[in-house]
């Protein structure tokens, strides 16, 4: 299970399993991380572990965030290109 994002500029209705929800605004720290998915975990391990903690930022309680720059089945996974959004105070 996961969510997926898109912009939608008129109003609609949901139907199904498909649910709705805005995102919510505010502060983020970005990190643009290249390279292949499967190394996310340690990507995510620096960014929680040292990158957090480094620069005093606290985390609201909202989802983190992936967006896919570059992507498959255009891009070989060494230039995968991801921006990780982390919600913070």
């Amino acid at each position: 299970r996961y969510d997926a994002c898109l912009v939608v500029k008129k109003e609609f209705q949901p139907k199904g399993s498909i649910g709705f929800k805005q995102l919510a605004g505010g502060k983020y720290a970005v990190f643009r991380y290249k390279g292949a998915y499967d190394n996310f975990y340690t990507v995510y391990d620096y960014i929680y572990s040292v990158m957090l903690l480094q620069n005093g930022w606290r985390l609201r309680n909202e989802p983190a965030l992936e967006w896919y720059i570059q992507s498959p089945p255009f891009y070989k996974p060494d230039n995968f290109l991801t921006d990780f959004y982390l919600p913070i105070e």
